[in-house]
Order: C-alpha cells, then structure tokens, then sequence
C-alpha cells in the first residue's frame, strides 16, 4: 500500500472526530488539501476515492480504489506533500490509537519516504 494511502486511511480510522486527536486532524486535513489543490482538478475521481475511504475506511473496495489514485502520484515531485505526509505519520506515531492504525496497516512510520517504481529524489531537505 502506498504511503499515502496507509497514512490517510490510519488518520481516518484513528477517529479525527474525536476531540483529543486535533493534531492528527489537523495534519490530516493539511495533507487532503494539498493532494486535492493539485490533482483534484486533472481527476474528480481523486476527490471521490479520498471521500469514499471517509465515509468506509474499513472498505478493501475503497482502499485499493484510492491506492490506485495514489500510486500514480510522484510525490517526489511535491516536496509539500512530503512535508505533509511526514507531519501526518509523526501525529499518527504520537497517538496510542494512531500507532495502532499504522500497526494494523503495516507501515513503519520512522521510515517514511518515498517508495515505488520508477521514483528518483534528486534532493530534499526539512
């Protein structure tokens, strides 16, 4: 599963309803916005696949629907999405019910990068 996917389906399912998870909620809405401010507009299904994992976050259908979506992204390319992503894994790690989304979804937040075919960072710093 893509990092972004992991990340936005753990967010989701961590409860972001739940007013005690306000930084996670916050790095998560920070990151939906950027992902929809530049690809939303190339692909509404983008925007669809996103809410339709919020509104089932348990749903495999979904899951893979949005990973799809996800996996042509070169986030590489998008150092605020990297920004982003990196904020959301570190909430999500700093959270008892985070840690046990992003157990039951099998990524190791310390390591998060950039993975995929075809991917090359040329720098990159925070």
């Amino acid at each position: 599963m893509e990092p972004l996917t992991t990340a936005i389906i753990a967010a989701v399912t961590s409860g972001l309803s739940n007013t005690t998870h306000t930084a996670i909620s916050d790095a998560y809405i920070g990151l939906k916005q950027k992902l929809t401010a530049l690809f939303s507009e190339k692909d509404n299904k983008f925007t669809d696949a996103i809410n339709a994992v919020e509104a089932n976050p348990e749903s495999v259908e979904s899951q893979t629907s949005l990973n799809d979506k996800l996996s042509n992204i070169n986030v590489a390319q998008h150092q605020e999405l990297i920004l982003s992503l990196t904020q959301l894994f570190n909430q999500l790690e700093q959270n008892a019910s985070g840690k046990e989304a992003l157990q039951k979804y099998a990524v190791n937040a310390e390591k998060v990068g950039v993975v995929g075919d075809n991917v090359s960072i040329n720098s990159q710093s925070f």
